[in-house]
């Protein structure tokens, strides 16, 4: 994690998208614990007014006070739908912003190590294989954008909902809340466990292409000098293993496995 503190100079850079971004984080979720209450309050005055709407059975007013009462009920369905427009709005500015910030870190990587790349010498090159500094352009730029986009967001998301979300639980009713949040370690100890396994298995059976990074590094370099007939027709034979793998039956686990934690009825 220490390598990461090289990446503060790009937060810095683009600070005011990291935290306008932060906001938009901040704005979507408050909808998000406003519904449930509009929900609660809804029900809450349905079920305190069907009484008295019953006591006017027959009487002259029981239309009238139903008119009304299906009023209310519309508005605040009004209210969720403006509430889930507003919650969807704010997300997309905040996918503009940390998400573009991202894209805007991943591309000075990208200039930051090809200008290096530049000022090396020739003996450099001769030396160290091509394909494997083509991949450190281009997939580990990728992975730290992972980091510096969806991570950053999706853990700035994750840590507002958790107390924002707590904190109005916590309101209502205290005991409940601490029945809720008690189970929470374990599955949070269950669930990183078993997503890391997934993360393993889905990152050596489901590449970027049928061909796994190394074997592309060593071939990268080689395909530049390919350009015999008989060397071409040897090229073929190197990827039909790792073809072949990706078609094999255990790679569906990845796809199984989830279903664990996300299962279909």
């Amino acid at each position: 994690m220490s390598h990461l503190k090289s990446l503060n100079k790009y937060f810095i850079r683009y600070k005011w998208r990291l935290l306008l971004g932060i906001a938009f984080v901040i704005l979507s979720n408050i909808p998000a614990v406003v519904q449930p209450q509009v929900i609660r309050y809804v029900i809450d005055l349905t079920e305190e007014n069907i009484g008295f709407y019953r006591i006017l059975n027959g009487s002259l007013l029981q239309p009238v006070y139903l008119k009304f009462l299906t009023s209310v009920i519309a508005y605040f369905g009004v209210v969720m739908l403006l509430l889930a427009l507003l919650r969807g709005l704010f997300m997309f500015f905040m996918r503009q912003t940390l998400i573009v910030m991202s894209r805007y870190i991943e591309y000075d990587l990208k200039n930051e190590i090809y200008q290096h790349y530049q000022e090396l010498d020739l003996m450099f090159y001769k030396t160290h294989n091509i394909g494997d500094l083509m991949n450190r352009i281009t997939e580990d730029v990728s992975r730290v954008r992972m980091y510096v986009g969806p991570a950053l967001m999706y853990s700035v998301n994750l840590f507002f909902t958790i107390v924002m979300t707590v904190y109005v639980m916590w309101q209502v009713n205290v005991k409940l809340t601490l029945f809720t949040l008690a189970p929470l370690p374990f599955l949070a100890l269950t669930i990183y466990y078993v997503n890391r396994i997934i993360h393993k298995r889905v990152s050596v059976s489901r590449p970027s292409s049928p061909i796994s990074p190394p074997l592309r590094r060593r071939t990268i370099p080689a395909s530049a000098s390919l350009n015999r007939i008989h060397r071409k027709r040897l090229r073929p034979n190197i990827f039909a293993k790792p073809a072949n793998d990706i078609r094999s039956v255990r790679f569906i686990w990845p796809v199984r496995k989830p279903f664990i934690f996300l299962p279909c009825f």
